[in-house]
């Protein structure tokens, strides 16, 4: 949804993150590549850098930005609304990449119960999160569709309505089966 527009002007500096922003050609290329489905999996990271953090020198910037909750909203906003495919990007299919497939990434008796439920119709114009240690958004104002309401991790809540419902600590190392990416003759 972003470009290196944002990188212009005196607050520029906010918007520095790696992998960096793209021209608007690059950034439409990318969103055609996820809606034709040539790419299968996103990441994200929240880095809830402040302005000060950011304004110290520009060559100790820290890279990163406070995304905190927006990955469903903004691929929901793109696909027009379509969960299976936004399902798809942000669990089943990175589950597959990480070696985590069948625990996690998928709903089934025995499995993890780890379930997003989401308003995907609500529409409202993104100002920054409360649960963010950021003062500053790169997706503040920007208009978005669906949001997350709850979160259940292992069948306990752990999110409702911007409230985070567990106590620190209460995640859990998963081990992963061993993954190839490329050739599998190459890593034997």
């Amino acid at each position: 949804m972003l470009n290196d527009e944002a990188l212009g002007g005196e607050s520029g500096f906010l918007n520095t993150y790696c992998p960096p922003a793209r021209s608007e050609r690059e950034r439409k290329l990318l969103v055609r590549g996820l809606l034709e489905g040539n790419i299968g999996s996103i990441g994200t990271d929240h880095c809830p850098f402040t302005t000060q953090d950011k304004r110290e020198s520009f060559s100790s910037i820290p890279f990163g930005t406070g995304s905190l909750g927006l990955s469903f909203s903004v691929l929901n906003t793109l696909f027009d609304g379509d969960l299976v495919k936004v399902a798809s990007l942000l669990s089943i299919n990175p589950a597959r990449l990480l070696g985590l497939h069948p625990e996690r990434g998928t709903l089934a008796p025995g499995r993890a119960a780890n379930i997003a439920v989401v308003d995907r119709e609500r529409l409202y114009d993104y100002s920054r999160s409360p649960l963010t240690g950021s003062d500053h958004s790169l997706f503040e104002g920007i208009s978005l569709r669906g949001e997350v309401v709850t979160t259940v991790m292992r069948g306990r809540p752990a999110f409702h309505e911007n409230r985070v419902l567990l106590e620190t600590g209460s995640g859990k190392f998963v081990e992963r089966k061993r993954v190839f990416w490329g050739d599998r003759s190459a890593a034997e």
